[in-house]
């Protein structure tokens, strides 16, 4: 579930264990951006217009940085225009062994994100303006027919997201497009220093770090001679990054919640962070030969991000507690 103070007024607890949930928020102060003068881009009659948000894309796209910025908005997008339905709010990843996209529940009361590698379901995406689809494309040739493409079959589209761009605006430019689309531009300062700092996680770092510098770690006879050095994780100090990531005021606050932990991780499915989990991570990819994409650590098993398996018993979940007019209840669940 996911956590979060809407009210110092109104306290609650969120509390699971393998036998109940019990409801409670813990009380939780952040700074937003403290400018008001800001003309906002979204416009006043579209506000919480968008609830769900889809992507789809084909892997090592840059698809966990859409993602994370698309699910980072909403959560903005949500905070700010819909504050009732901030607890409820879901963000997954939705494999296929999981059940893909049946995972996709498009409920007024449950503003969620999903990511899949699966294309796209003809059947189960609603074509209104409360659902909105995120997908890749490497080349910006090929991010304008994809678009087109989406648009005939009657998907709300709302950024193809091409590496081309990418690469030349980088991840707070990025940023900036996905928080304009979402109504949160003026709340962009708050997203940027946290966005900047994983995005050197991102690549210098965990399960899915950057394939060059995956292969610089790496014991000298296993190493691609052929691949270039990465520009940028050789000269960094990945711990002190990583201190300071966890140092954010965004970082805390998704940190309590359940279901938004995946945004304050290298790639979403990685361990917790702890200020040492980066250069440990790093240190057994050089022991173990750790060479692939997602290899993990035995070492380090207990500390990886395990996704929800059950996302259907999730869901009726947070729908319980969401239509429950009692601050305090107890229920019986059962977790993944």
């Amino acid at each position: 579930l996911l956590v979060v103070t809407i009210s110092a007024a109104i306290p609650l607890l969120h509390f699971l264990t393998h036998a109940q949930l019990l409801l409670h928020v813990s009380l939780i102060s952040y700074n937003d951006d403290t400018t008001n003068n800001i003309t906002r881009t979204y416009n006043d009659r579209h506000n919480c217009t968008i609830l769900h948000v889809a992507q789809s894309a084909a892997p090592r796209t840059a698809t966990t940085v859409q993602f994370n910025l698309v699910s980072l908005c909403l959560f903005f997008h949500v905070r700010e225009y819909c504050p009732q339905l901030l607890n409820s709010t879901s963000i997954i990843f939705a494999q296929p062994i999981y059940g893909g996209w049946s995972n996709f529940y498009q409920n007024k009361n449950v503003p969620q994100a999903l990511k899949s590698h699966q294309s796209f379901p003809t059947k189960g995406i609603e074509r209104t303006n409360t659902t909105m689809i995120f997908t890749t494309t490497r080349t910006k040739a090929e991010a304008g027919p994809k678009r087109l493409s989406l648009e005939k079959e009657g998907f709300n589209v709302g950024l193809v997201q091409d590496l081309q761009t990418l690469s030349e605006i980088g991840v707070k430019g990025m940023l900036y497009e996905y928080a304009a689309i979402f109504g949160v531009y003026h709340r962009r300062k708050s997203m940027t220093k946290f966005i900047e700092l994983w995005d050197i996680l991102r690549q210098c770092c965990g399960l899915q770090m950057s394939s060059s510098w995956r292969n610089q770690l790496l014991p000298s006879d296993q190493r691609n001679p052929a691949m270039k050095s990465h520009p940028i994780c050789g000269n960094t100090d990945i711990g002190t990054v990583e201190r300071n990531f966890t140092g954010t005021h965004l970082y805390k606050l998704l940190d309590q919640f359940e279901h938004a932990r995946m945004l304050i991780t290298p790639s979403g499915v990685d361990g917790r962070l702890d200020g040492t989990y980066c250069s440990r991570y790093n240190a057994e990819v050089t022991r173990l030969g750790l060479g692939k994409l997602n290899d993990r650590s035995p070492k380090m098993e207990d500390g990886w991000h395990h996704l929800v398996s059950d996302v259907e018993t999730l869901f009726e979940l947070i729908l319980n507690s969401t239509n429950s007019n009692s601050t305090n209840s107890t229920r019986n669940t059962r977790l993944a």
